[in-house]
């Protein structure tokens, strides 16, 4: 192919045929019918060498236990992929669906739970989207038993949560911010912050940034909380004065103990 015309491929409209193609073959989502000892990992593949089947085996092989034949009944076969079904999209059988189901028992951690980023790296990882023997590897969609479903009980408080904690009517519109950086900037700065969006009327919530450190020297997190509650306060009568604003673990605006990760102020 010319460069001109790798360059003018348009990327965007082949990506959408790809995808309206999967939506109108959604029926091969459901066959065979869902597994609910396993996840099951639906991909859009164009191989380079060998048919789909022999492309969704490689990453059965990859992904799960290093087995091309495990012996029925063992450990090994318990936790060993599998390929569920193919739809060829092209007639040499290289482009087109594979759907595998991976095994929940190579998952579950010995508390019973399992964890979000135990999948990603399973139905996402190098032997999927790092092999030469794909020209092109999409994860298009995931099925989770039940069963492992139930060992996630979502946010501890959630969009409800948070209006019930800071008393904000149901339906009324309403909006929050991160505080970026939360390194770098004294507890002061922190509170300077937080004041100059407080008094906002829309305003229900600040939190930190992903990247915490709670016992920083310059910007320890009590003194950031308890300074920023006090700018809340100094600001209360622009926005009516009627909701709390500060989102925290239990009394840590008043807690004596400088270390607490679960904290947003």
């Amino acid at each position: 192919m010319r460069w001109e015309d790798l360059v003018e491929t348009d990327l965007d409209a082949r990506e959408t045929a790809i995808r309206q193609r999967f939506y109108e073959e959604s029926d091969f989502l459901n066959s065979p019918p869902e597994d609910p000892e396993s996840l099951i990992a639906t991909y859009y593949l164009r191989t380079r060498k060998g048919s789909l089947t022999t492309a969704g085996n490689l990453i059965s092989y990859h992904m799960t236990t290093g087995v091309k034949k495990a012996p029925p009944g063992t450990l090994l076969f318990q936790c060993t992929g599998k390929v569920l079904a193919v739809r060829p999209w092209d007639a040499l059988e290289k482009c087109g669906l594979v759907r595998i189901a991976f095994p929940a028992k190579l998952l579950q951690h010995s508390d019973g739970n399992y964890y979000t980023t135990d999948f990603l790296h399973l139905l996402g990882g190098e032997g999927v989207f790092g092999l030469w023997e794909f020209a092109e590897a999409k994860l298009l969609d995931v099925r989770i038993p039940a069963g492992i479903l139930k060992t996630f009980p979502g946010p501890a408080y959630g969009a409800p949560g948070v209006r019930a904690l800071t008393h904000w009517p149901d339906g009324e519109p309403a909006f929050g911010t991160i505080l970026k950086p939360t390194a770098g900037i004294t507890d002061d700065e922190v509170a300077a912050i937080v004041e100059s969006v407080a008094g906002e009327p829309l305003f229900m919530f600040v939190k930190e940034d992903e990247n915490l450190i709670p016992d920083l020297d310059y910007c320890p997190i009590v003194s950031r909380a308890r300074k920023s509650v006090a700018a809340i306060e100094r600001v209360r009568d622009r926005r009516g004065g009627a909701r709390p604003d500060l989102c925290t673990s239990p009394d840590l605006a008043t807690a004596p103990l400088p270390r607490h990760r679960d904290a947003c102020a």
